[in-house]
């Protein structure tokens, strides 16, 4: 890994992603309930529609990555993982962030881990 910089660079940026969405998934649901007035049933439906979304991404995103190049496919990936806790601070309701957010995390899809198999 350190025979090559740029993905040595590269692990340190996905890791740091990673733990910076990692360490606020679990303040989300929080959030949702204290701000929003979220009950359980409705976080449980926001969290199902998120990880469908995630799926759904995934197999476009398999297809597309081909066509569109790993940088863009990056890009997307990084931009649709950043999206879906944004989206939530800016969320009237907990319904927004099921559709809206839902789709920011159906862009990341899997596609920030896709292109290193490529590599």
């Amino acid at each position: 890994m350190f025979r090559y910089p740029g993905f040595a660079l590269f692990t340190l940026a996905v890791t740091t992603l990673h733990m910076a969405i990692g360490m606020t998934g679990p303040l989300l649901p929080i959030y949702w309930a204290r701000t929003l007035d979220a009950t359980d049933g409705q976080i449980s439906i926001v969290v199902t529609v998120a990880s469908g979304m995630m799926v759904v991404g995934s197999l476009v995103m398999r297809r597309l990555i081909p066509i569109i190049g790993r940088e863009w496919g990056l890009a997307l990936g990084a931009a649709g993982y950043a999206l879906y806790p944004l989206l939530t601070s800016f969320s009237p309701t907990i319904w927004w962030v099921g559709s809206v957010g839902g789709a920011g995390r159906g862009v990341h899809g899997d596609h920030l881990h896709h292109p290193v198999r490529q590599i």
